[in-house]
């Protein structure tokens, strides 16, 4: 029982390693298709990404062209040291927070 409890932890300990791995940095870049457009942009250009319908939009600088790819697929890649999940709908680059404002009774 012992050996399957550490070799267990082995397994996870490693497949944390390969996620860590396969994550974007903030100068990593995306190639994105926003109808005629072709480009490379940077992750830390991103300020937020939101879903729309089954794909999602990216916002950087003045533009918000649409990323082709599930919601999920790219919460695995971004770098969680500047992404954020706020909410089902939104992800934050922390880098972009500029304020927070707590609501009602300090929340």
């Amino acid at each position: 029982m012992a050996i399957d409890k550490v070799k267990a932890k082995l397994e996870a300990s490693n497949n944390e390693t390969a996620v860590n791995a396969a994550r974007l940095t903030g100068s990593s870049q995306v190639f994105i298709k926003d109808g005629e457009k072709c480009r490379l942009i940077k992750i830390g250009d991103f300020s937020h990404l939101e879903v729309v319908g089954n794909y999602n939009r990216v916002f950087f600088r003045d533009e918000r062209p649409m990323l082709y790819k599930w919601f999920n697929q790219i919460e695995e890649k971004l770098p969680e040291k500047y992404f954020f999940r706020a909410n089902r709908q939104q992800i934050i680059n922390t880098n972009f927070i500029q304020d927070l404002v707590p609501w009602f009774k300090g929340n």
